[in-house]
């Protein structure tokens, strides 16, 4: 499949499939896929960062209350999104849920910057859910800060 960098100023670039349409919301960008015209899927961004506790917590609590947001009411440990963090500090996380609808929700996060993607479909198995999966992996962030907690430097004359 063809693609493109896509930019959303200079926080990210994303592989955007050149048969897909992309909207600019104002807050919010749609992307509709050809194979799924009928189903979004919405991305939205967050700077700073709307949690404490750096980007894993961000990540997180922003799966969790976008789950609770559509009626997800189930206590936190049932919903338990699972969420990796890699060796540049970046946190990404995704979260599949039922409620009149399928949900999926993506969430990455890095420095103070939240990246949230999330579509519904009638079927949990939509084609959409893959396609989304896949462009939110393609996604670079613009700058990474690598975390402090790297070791000390050695004491000495510089």
């Amino acid at each position: 499949m063809s693609t493109e960098a896509w930019r959303w100023g200079d926080l990210f670039e994303l592989d955007v499939p050149l048969s897909a349409e992309v909207r600019d919301l104002g807050e919010m960008v749609e992307l509709r896929f050809a194979e799924e015209p009928e189903t979004p899927l919405l991305i939205a961004t967050f700077s700073p960062l709307p949690t404490s506790g750096g980007p894993e917590r961000a990540v997180q609590g922003a799966l969790e209350r976008f789950a609770m947001s559509r009626g997800f009411a189930q206590p936190p440990a049932v919903l338990d999104p699972l969420v990796n963090v890699d060796d540049r500090g970046v946190a990404m996380g995704r979260l599949a849920f039922v409620t009149d609808l399928a949900w999926e929700v993506l969430a990455i996060a890095w420095n103070q910057h939240l990246v949230v993607a999330f579509s519904a479909a009638a079927r949990p198995d939509a084609g959409i859910f893959d396609r989304a999966e896949a462009l939110i992996a393609s996604l670079r962030p613009g700058e990474v800060i690598v975390s402090n907690e790297a070791p000390a430097e050695a004491p000495g004359d510089f």
